[in-house]
């Protein structure tokens, strides 16, 4: 097996790093393969924010309601999301919330 991943090539000249390494190409293209949040799949609750495909959700701290910590959903119910992107939108949308709470 290994002998036919070092022959295998790619019709995709930008993706010839991938040649060979046949586990770095799958997680390559299995995380471009993700699907991104969008704005409507997240509730808010004084408790937090909440992403509703993934069950993630932000607790802020008391007191400081830009700090918080993420409770992991384990991705249970929609594998297929992007951790990193759910809490980066998570984090920017909270953020918005303070932001027109304080107004």
């Amino acid at each position: 097996m290994g002998a036919a991943l070092r022959r295998w090539t790619t019709p995709f000249p930008a993706l010839s790093f991938l040649r060979g390494n046949l586990k770095l190409g799958l997680a390559f293209i299995s995380r471009t393969m993700l699907k991104k949040p969008t704005p409507d799949e997240f509730e808010f609750s004084e408790t937090g924010i909440w992403h509703r495909p993934t069950e993630e959700k932000f607790v802020p701290h008391p007191g400081k309601p830009g700090d918080g910590r993420w409770q992991d959903g384990h991705g249970k119910a929609a594998p297929d999301y992007d951790q990193d992107e759910v809490r980066r939108m998570g984090r920017k949308l909270w953020a918005e919330h303070i932001a027109r709470r304080k107004r």
